[in-house]
């Protein structure tokens, strides 16, 4: 008998798991869809996560050998440029790949503490005219790095171009459309600000990050370029993490 609820219990929790893990997939998508629906006469996303990679001096070959193993987890197996280099932080390697709508950054950071290293990875896949993979893309990163880190926070920004400078009523029909589109409820609001920002939370994407004891993960920003004449709509899950 207690084998039999064992395996009830296991079945329920894979059920459980698998069915939160489809449903964000699909929110996910919505957001990405709700985002699209506007017509932007240029779009960019990128897809990035920095984490611990723990203390410790790591040989050039290992270094090299994590950077690779990274790569290839996210698709990237030839074809690119492998550099080393100290800069005013630490030493840092690199291993970066550029195709005609994409580039790829895969760093690894150590930071000198006394006698020891702190290390770091930070993975960056930015993309051109491709709003619909960056999903594809997160969900190869966090494949690759949970081995590495159990829950790794991975940034995602989506980037529209639009002609002219928007009105307040244009700005907060497009962020007001978004916010619905996932269900978010506004946690910041900075449409008053000289920087149209606005913060949010919503139980349909997993990350998020504590601000004063808010959780934020939806962030929704709109700039004006007046050299260019074109507006700036961002959407980033957790937070920007893209010059604005």
């Amino acid at each position: 008998m207690k084998k039999i609820i064992y395996g009830v219990i296991c079945i329920i929790i894979i059920y459980i798991v698998t069915t939160t893990v489809t449903f964000q997939k699909e929110e996910e998508e919505k957001l990405v869809k709700a985002f699209t629906a506007v017509q932007y006469s240029d779009t960019a996303s990128s897809v990035e996560c920095i984490l611990s990679y723990g203390q410790g001096a790591l040989t050039e070959e290992q270094k090299k050998d994590l950077l690779e193993t990274i790569a290839y987890g996210i698709g990237v197996d030839s074809q690119y440029t492998y550099k080393a280099e100290d800069n005013e932080s630490g030493e840092v390697v690199t291993l970066q790949k550029k195709g005609n709508r994409s580039e790829v950054y895969i760093k690894l950071l150590s930071i000198p503490k006394s006698d020891n290293y702190e290390n770091y990875i930070m993975v960056n896949i930015i993309l051109e005219n491709s709003i619909e993979s960056a999903l594809y893309y997160k969900e190869k990163m966090y494949d690759t790095l949970k081995q590495f880190q159990e829950n790794p926070n991975i940034v995602v920004n989506l980037v529209g171009t639009l002609q002219g400078n928007l009105t307040r009523q244009e700005k907060n029909k497009l962020a007001q459309d978004l916010l619905n589109e996932t269900g978010s409820k506004v946690v910041i609001d900075g449409r008053d600000e000289e920087i149209y920002t606005i913060y949010g939370y919503t139980g349909k994407v997993a990350e998020f990050i504590t601000v004063g004891g808010d959780k934020i993960n939806i962030n929704i920003a709109i700039t004006y370029n007046e050299d260019e004449n074109v507006s700036k709509v961002y959407l980033s899950t957790p937070i920007i993490n893209l010059d604005y």
